[in-house]
C-alpha cells in the first residue's frame, strides 16, 4: 500500500516538475497572431506576406497589389479594435460568395485607413446581410474604391457603426435591393464627412427604405458627391432630416494649400548661367487644375533662377471640378541655392611656384587644368592668373570654369611673396673673431638660423632677437625664412687674442690687433740694470723686463781725473777708460788681450772676437787700430724658436695640454688647462647631444681649443597613434600617417582602403508606421541587417540614446519604449537603422489619440470589437497538464481506499 502512496507522489512531482520547462517551451514556439485575416488565414508572425498582399505587423499596414479573392467568407477581416492602413496598388478584387444566413461581407474590418494609387471592389455575399465593406470607423484618403452589397434582406455598400469620412479618390457605394429591412450605398452610424474626392452612392428597393447615404450626422465640406435612393437621396438620423428628392449632387471646392504638393528642388544647383527649375507635384489623390511655378529672390523680385542666389519658389493653381483656384501658395521649405561649386586642386587647377608652406619667392600662378579656365570674377575667364604681390593678406579668391558643362566654381589658395633675403647686422663675411660675436637677423618672415662648424650643424636660438656664436673654428652661419630663401656668410673665430706686433717697451700695452683688447698690461716703470753699458760718448743701463728693448737715458762719463803715466782717466760711474795712462801703448806686450768669439744661445748673449786692452777699451783687430764697443760685438741671444704648440685632451676631455718645443735647444713649454662646457646642440629624437668642451691657456701663445663631443646619444623617434590625414570614401581611398609624438617627424604613411558600397538594408517590419500618441505602448520595427553589425538608431538624423529602446536579434529587431514614443511629437519622422556596413530607413507616424465619438452600433449590428488573439496558449496548456495529473492523482487514492475495504 505504501509503494502506491508513494508512486502517486512521485508522479505529481514529476508532473508539477516539468510543468516550468512545458510552459518555456511553450513561450518559445509561441507564434504571435495579429488578429488579421487575409483570405481566410491568420497573419502570423510566421504568415506576413502573399504573392498579392504584405503586412507590417509594427505600423499595421496591409498592402495589395493586384489582389484577388472569391470565396466564402471575408476576404479581409480584423478582429483587433486598432487602425488598419490599407494600401492599394494595381486592380485589387474580393467577393464574399457565402450564402449564410449571418453577416456576409467583402471587408471586415474595425478601424478602417484606405489610400494608394490603385482600384479595389470589394463585393459582399448573398446570405441575409451583405456589405461589401464593414467596419466600425472608415476613412479613404485616396484610390478607388467600389463595394457592393448584394440583393438580400440588408443590404449596404459601405457600413461603418461609426464614422465615414472621404478626404479623397474615388468611391462608389451601392446596395441592390433589401428584402426585409432598409437599402443603403453608404450606411453610417456616426458622421458621414465629405472634405474632397469624388462619391456615388445608390441604393436599389428596401422593403424599410432606400437611400442612397443614411447617416447619424451628414457634413459636405468640399469634393462631389451623387447620391440616390428609391425612397430619398439621403437621410440624417439625428437631424431627422431627408433629402427632398430621390436624387441630390453636391459639388464644393476644396482650397487648396502648400501642404498638398511635394517640393523637389532643381538637381544640379552648381551655377552655370542656366535656369534652373524646380518642381512642385501635387500629393497622391489632390486633382488639382495647372500648375504655375514662380521664383523670387531674395528681394521678393520676381526673376528667372538663372543667376547665382536663393530663391523662394511660389505656386499658381488654376481652378477645376475639384479645387478652387490658388495664388502664391508656398512655404518656408520652398527654397533653393544656386551657388557656385567648390573647385578642386589638382583635378581642376594647379598651383605652382608655392613651397609646402604656402611662400613664394617672387609670383605665384594658378593655372586651370584641361577643359577649364580660370579668373579673379566670373566675367573674366583665362588659363592662368599670376600673382606677384600678397594682397588680401595672402588669400586669393577665384573662379574655375568648365568649359563643358559651363559650371562655374569657386576656390581659394592662400599664399605669400617674399622678395628679399635675409640681412646679418653685427656680423659681416670673412670676421675674424677672437672668442664670440652677437648678431641679429633682419627678416620679418624668419625661420631660423644655424652654426655649422665643420660637420657639426646646430640651430641658434636667440635672446631677445639676438644670436651668439662661440667656439674657435670657421664657422658657416645661414638664415632661412619662410620663403626658401636664405644668406650665408663665412666667420673665423681664433679662440684666442692675436697681439700687435712688439713695441719693445715694457711700460706701453700689447693690444689684440683683432679685437683691440689689451692683452699685455704696461709695466709701471722699466726695472734697469745695475750693470752700466758705455761706449766713448756716454754710459746707461738695460731694461730686465722679458721683450723690453728700452734702456736708460745715455748720460756722459764721469771722469776720475787726468790721465798721468800711472793712472788712467776712467768713469767713475761705468768705469770706461776715458783716456789711458801717458805713453801708454795698447800693443805693448802684456796689454792687449784677444777675446774670443762665443756664439750666442736661445737665452745668452754671445760675442764677435774681439782684443781688449788693459786700459779697458775694445778693439777689433790684433793692431788696437779699430777701436769698438762692448755692445758692438756683442751677439743677443736669439730667443726660442718654438716649433707649431701641440694639444693633447684627456681621456674625458675636460683638461687640454698645450705643448711647444724649442728647435734649437729642445727646450719644452707646458701649460694644462681646464675646459669650460656649454651644450652647443640639444638631444632631439635624430641628433645626439653635442657638447663644446673649450680650454683657454695663460700664454697667449697658445691658442683657445675647443672640441665638441657627443655627451648624449640621439633620444629617438616615440612614434604616436595613427593620424588619418583623408577619410576614405566609396569612390576614392583615404590616407593615415604616424609621426613621432616630440618632433612631428612622419615616420609611416599608408592608404585606407576604399569604404565599401553602403548596403542598402530595409525595414521588413513596422516600415512607415503610425503610432498614436498616449494609446499605444512600445513601438517595434525589424531591419533586416545582422545584428552582429548593429551600430545605432537614428529619429530625424539624430542618435537616439540606448536607454530609448532595446536591440536583438532575429535580424535586427529595436523596440522603442512608452516613455520615447510620448516623448515625440506628432508628424512624421525618419527613422534610421545603422549598421556598420549600411543602413536602413523607414518614416514613423506619430498620431494624436482620436477622441470624437465614434457612434453607437445599431441594435441587431455587427459588435464594435472583437477579443485578440495573442497566439500565446502556454497557460492554457500547463492548467491543462495540471487537471490531468490531478485526476491521475484523485483516481490513484480512491483505488487504495477500495483496496482498503476489501
Amino acid at each position: 500500500m505504501k509503494k502506491k502512496i508513494w508512486a502517486c507522489l512521485m508522479a505529481l512531482a514529476m508532473v508539477l516538475t516539468m510543468l516550468p520547462g512545458m510552459a518555456v517551451k511553450a513561450e518559445a514556439e509561441t507564434v504571435v497572431d495579429y488578429g488579421l485575416k487575409v483570405k481566410g488565414v491568420a497573419v502570423t508572425s510566421e504568415n506576413l506576406s502573399g504573392e498579392d498582399w504584405s503586412f507590417d505587423p509594427a505600423t499595421y499596414k496591409l498592402t495589395l497589389t493586384n489582389f484577388s479573392y472569391k470565396g466564402a467568407g471575408a476576404g479581409i477581416s480584423t478582429n483587433l479594435h486598432k487602425q488598419l492602413e490599407l494600401v492599394i496598388e494595381g486592380k485589387n478584387i474580393i467577393e464574399n460568395t457565402s450564402s449564410n444566413e449571418s453577416w456576409n461581407v467583402g471587408i471586415d474590418g474595425t478601424i478602417l485607413v484606405i489610400s494608394g494609387s490603385g482600384e479595389l471592389t470589394s463585393i459582399g455575399g448573398t446570405g441575409s446581410t451583405s456589405h461589401g465593406i464593414s467596419v466600425n470607423n472608415l476613412t479613404v484618403n485616396s484610390g478607388t474604391v467600389i463595394a457592393t452589397g448584394k440583393s438580400v434582406a440588408g443590404s449596404s455598400g459601405i457600413y461603418s457603426s461609426g464614422a465615414v469620412t472621404i478626404n479623397g479618390g474615388n468611391v462608389t457605394a451601392t446596395a441592390e435591393t433589401s428584402g426585409s429591412s432598409t437599402s443603403r450605398g453608404i450606411e453610417c452610424g456616426g458622421t458621414f464627412t465629405l472634405n474632397g474626392g469624388k462619391v456615388n452612392a445608390s441604393a436599389g428597393a428596401g422593403y424599410n427604405g432606400s437611400y442612397g447615404l443614411e447617416a447619424g450626422s451628414i457634413t459636405f465640406n468640399a469634393g462631389t458627391i451623387e447620391l440616390q435612393g428609391e425612397t430619398k437621396a439621403y437621410r440624417s438620423r439625428r437631424a431627422n432630416k431627408e433629402s427632398d428628392e430621390k436624387t441630390f449632387k453636391f459639388s464644393g471646392k476644396q482650397q487648396l494649400t502648400a501642404s498638398n504638393f511635394t517640393f523637389i528642388p532643381p538637381t544640379d544647383l552648381i551655377y552655370d548661367g542656366k535656369v534652373k527649375q524646380a518642381e512642385v507635384r501635387a500629393n497622391q489623390g489632390i486633382s488639382c487644375g495647372a500648375v504655375t511655378v514662380k521664383y523670387y529672390n531674395e528681394a521678393g523680385e520676381a526673376v528667372t533662377p538663372a543667376e547665382a542666389g536663393t530663391y523662394t519658389v511660389k505656386i499658381d493653381v488654376t481652378e477645376n471640378d475639384e479645387y478652387k483656384e490658388a495664388s502664391d501658395l508656398t512655404s518656408d521649405t520652398w527654397k533653393f541655392t544656386v551657388d557656385y561649386g567648390v573647385a578642386v586642386k589638382d583635378q581642376m587647377y594647379t598651383v605652382s611656384g608655392m613651397n609646402e608652406n604656402g611662400w613664394a619667392w617672387y609670383e605665384v600662378t594658378i593655372t586651370a587644368k584641361k577643359n577649364y579656365k580660370i579668373g579673379p570674377s566670373t566675367d573674366d575667364f583665362k588659363s592662368s592668373i599670376i600673382l606677384e604681390e600678397d594682397t588680401n593678406d595672402g588669400v586669393i579668391e577665384f573662379y574655375i570654369k568648365d568649359e563643358t558643362t559651363q559650371k562655374i566654381y569657386k576656390g581659394t589658395e592662400n599664399y605669400k611673396i617674399d622678395g628679399k633675403n635675409p640681412k646679418f647686422d653685427g656680423i659681416s663675411y670673412r670676421d675674424k673673431i677672437c672668442f664670440s660675436r652677437q648678431f641679429q637677423v633682419i627678416e620679418t618672415n624668419l625661420v631660423k638660423v644655424t652654426d655649422t662648424v665643420g660637420e657639426i650643424e646646430k640651430e641658434l636660438v636667440p635672446e631677445n632677437g639676438v644670436y651668439t656664436i662661440s667656439g674657435a673654428g670657421v664657422h658657416e652661419i645661414k638664415a632661412s625664412d619662410a620663403s626658401g630663401r636664405s644668406a650665408w656668410i663665412y666667420v673665423t673665430i681664433n679662440g684666442a687674442h692675436t697681439p700687435e706686433a712688439n713695441s719693445g717697451d715694457c711700460t706701453v700695452a700689447v693690444k689684440c690687433s683683432v679685437c683691440g683688447e689689451t692683452v699685455r698690461e704696461p709695466k709701471a716703470e722699466h726695472q734697469f740694470t745695475s750693470e752700466y753699458f758705455y761706449d766713448k760718448d756716454g754710459h746707461w743701463q738695460k731694461c730686465l723686463n722679458k721683450n723690453c728693448e728700452q734702456t736708460s737715458t745715455k748720460e756722459e762719463h764721469q771722469s776720475s781725473g787726468a790721465a798721468t803715466e800711472e793712472k788712467a782717466e776712467t768713469c767713475t760711474v761705468c768705469g770706461y777708460t776715458i783716456t789711458p795712462t801717458l805713453n801708454h801703448e795698447h800693443t805693448r806686450e802684456g796689454n792687449l788681450t784677444k777675446v774670443n768669439a762665443v756664439a750666442a744661445t736661445c737665452t745668452t748673449d754671445g760675442n764677435k772676437e774681439y782684443y781688449k786692452c788693459s786700459c779697458g777699451q775694445l778693439f777689433s783687430d790684433a793692431s788696437a787700430k779699430a777701436e769698438t764697443s762692448l755692445e758692438e760685438v756683442t751677439v743677443k741671444a736669439s730667443g726660442h724658436k718654438y716649433g707649431t704648440p701641440i694639444y693633447t685632451w684627456n681621456d674625458d676631455v675636460t683638461v687640454c695640454t698645450a705643448s711647444r718645443k724649442c728647435d734649437e735647444c729642445d727646450e719644452t713649454e707646458n701649460e694644462n688647462a681646464n675646459a669650460e662646457s656649454k651644450v652647443i646642440q640639444a638631444q632631439t629624437c635624430t641628433n645626439p647631444e653635442i657638447t663644446a668642451r673649450t680650454a683657454t691657456f695663460v700664454n697667449s701663445a697658445f691658442a683657445a681649443q675647443t672640441k665638441n663631443v657627443q655627451t648624449k646619444e640621439a633620444a629617438g623617434h616615440t612614434a604616436g597613434d595613427w593620424i588619418v590625414d583623408k577619410e576614405p570614401t566609396v569612390t576614392i581611398e583615404g590616407s593615415r600617417h604616424k609621426e613621432c609624438t616630440v618632433c612631428r617627424t612622419v615616420l609611416e604613411t599608408e592608404a585606407i582602403a576604399k569604404l565599401p558600397t553602403p548596403v542598402a538594408y530595409k525595414i521588413i517590419e513596422g516600415a512607415d508606421g503610425t503610432y498614436t500618441a498616449n494609446t499605444d505602448g512600445t513601438y517595434t520595427i525589424r531591419a533586416n541587417g545582422e545584428f552582429s553589425k548593429f551600430v545605432s538608431v537614428e529619429m530625424d538624423g539624430k542618435v537616439v540614446d540606448s536607454k530609448n529602446y532595446t536591440a536583438k536579434s532575429g535580424s535586427t529587431i529595436i523596440t522603442f519604449s512608452k516613455e520615447y514614443m510620448s516623448s515625440l511629437s506628432a508628424g512624421k519622422h525618419t527613422v534610421k537603422v545603422n549598421f556598420t556596413d549600411g543602413s536602413a530607413e523607414t518614416t514613423l507616424t506619430v498620431a494624436q489619440k482620436d477622441t470624437k465619438d465614434t457612434g453607437k452600433t445599431d441594435a441587431g449590428k455587427k459588435p464594435a470589437s472583437k477579443s485578440a488573439k495573442t497566439g500565446d496558449n502556454s497557460n492554457l496548456i500547463a492548467w491543462f497538464i495540471l487537471l490531468v495529473a490531478s485526476v491521475c492523482i484523485l483516481g490513484s487514492l480512491r483505488a487504495i481506499r477500495r483496496q482498503r475495504r476489501r
